[in-house]
């Protein structure tokens, strides 16, 4: 036996141990809690007039055109707190839809073109949104109307 094949024996005790050990503190690391948003009415979102809150925080939707299939908007949305992230998306209730992400702007007012899929019934669109703020996720999968 060489010398190589003795190191790597005599190491494999210690590896394993401290691999144990780095694994569990990877696996305890809390999720952070989601949380849904509610929004306040029938959501209008060409009119400026979609309004999404929780406790403590509100968001306020806009496009700049109607949502057509096949075509780009600019989405633009107001939150009354400083936001960590932004995803939004167009969809038919059962249909998987790719997530866009919103950039800040200005102080907490997030922008970005979102193409909608050319295969949605925009007579039967929802809204999903996921936004990350304080440290918890919320979101929201909500019919709108334009």
């Amino acid at each position: 036996m060489n010398r190589h094949k003795k190191l790597a024996i005599l190491m494999a005790p210690f590896l394993a141990v401290a691999g144990y050990i780095i694994a569990g503190y990877m696996v305890d690391a809390p999720e952070p809690p989601m949380r849904a948003l509610v929004m306040e009415k029938d959501c209008r979102i060409t009119a400026a007039d979609c309004l999404l809150q929780t406790l403590g925080l509100s968001l306020n939707l806009s496009a700049d055109q109607k949502l057509e299939a096949g075509q780009s908007v600019t989405i633009k949305m107001t939150s009354s707190e400083k936001l960590d992230d932004a995803l939004i998306s167009f969809a038919g209730k059962k249909q998987q839809s790719r997530p866009h992400r919103l950039y800040e702007k200005e102080e907490n007012i997030w922008q970005e073109s979102v193409f909608i899929e050319s295969d949605v019934d925009t007579k039967q669109l929802y809204l999903r949104l996921v936004v990350g703020w304080q440290g918890s996720i919320y979101f929201a999968d909500e019919k709108i109307q334009q």
